[in-house]
C-alpha cells in the first residue's frame, strides 16, 4: 500500500493540469495553427488531466506490469473523460469535446482511438514523470506545499470568475 500524503497528490494535480493546459495549447498551435484556451478555466490548467494524474498515480502498481497498467491508464482515462464530458454537458450544457464522427465513440464522449491515445500519454506519466515529480516533492516538500496553497488560491478565485461570468 502506497504512503498517502494529501499535499503530495495536491502537488500533483497541480502541476499535471498545467502541464496538461502547455500540451493542449502546444497541439493547437502545431495542429490548428491557433493559440486558444483549451481549458473549461480561464487560468492555465485543465483539472481534468490533473484528476487522472491523480488517480493514476494512486490506483497503478509497479508489479502489475507495464501492459496491465496501460490498459489500467487508459481505463481511468476513459472514465474520467466520460464523467467530465457528462458533467460538463448535463450540469453546464456545455459541450467540450465530440467524438461522435470516431470509430468506437460511446455517445461522443469517449472514444477507442482517444482513449489509447490518453493511455500512452498516462503511461508516459507513471513511468517517467511521475517519478520525477516524486522526488522533486520529496526533495522541495516545504516550497511545493507554499505553492500548493498559492495556486489552490488562484484556482479557487479562478472558479469565482469563472462562475460570475
Amino acid at each position: 500500500m502506497k504512503k498517502f500524503a494529501f499535499h503530495k497528490y495536491i502537488y500533483i494535480f497541480f502541476a499535471t493540469s498545467m502541464l496538461g493546459w502547455f500540451g493542449e495549447v502546444l497541439f493547437s498551435i502545431l495542429v490548428h495553427h491557433e493559440l486558444v484556451n483549451p481549458g473549461t478555466l480561464c487560468g492555465m490548467w485543465c483539472p481534468i488531466y490533473g484528476v487522472a494524474c491523480v488517480l493514476i498515480a494512486l490506483l497503478l502498481k509497479k508489479e502489475d506490469g507495464r501492459i496491465q497498467n496501460f490498459i489500467k491508464i487508459t481505463c481511468i482515462s476513459l472514465v474520467v473523460e466520460y464523467i467530465s464530458a457528462f458533467i460538463s454537458e448535463e450540469f453546464f450544457s456545455h459541450r467540450l469535446w465530440d467524438y461522435s464522427t470516431f470509430f468506437l465513440n460511446f455517445q461522443g464522449r469517449i472514444c477507442l482511438s482517444m482513449g489509447i491515445l490518453f493511455g500512452m500519454v498516462g503511461f508516459f506519466f507513471a513511468y517517467f514523470l511521475l517519478p520525477k515529480l516524486y522526488t522533486f516533492f520529496e526533495k522541495n516538500e516545504r516550497q511545493c506545499m507554499r505553492l500548493n496553497f498559492v495556486f489552490f488560491f488562484f484556482f479557487l478565485a479562478n472558479i469565482v470568475i469563472e462562475c460570475m461570468i
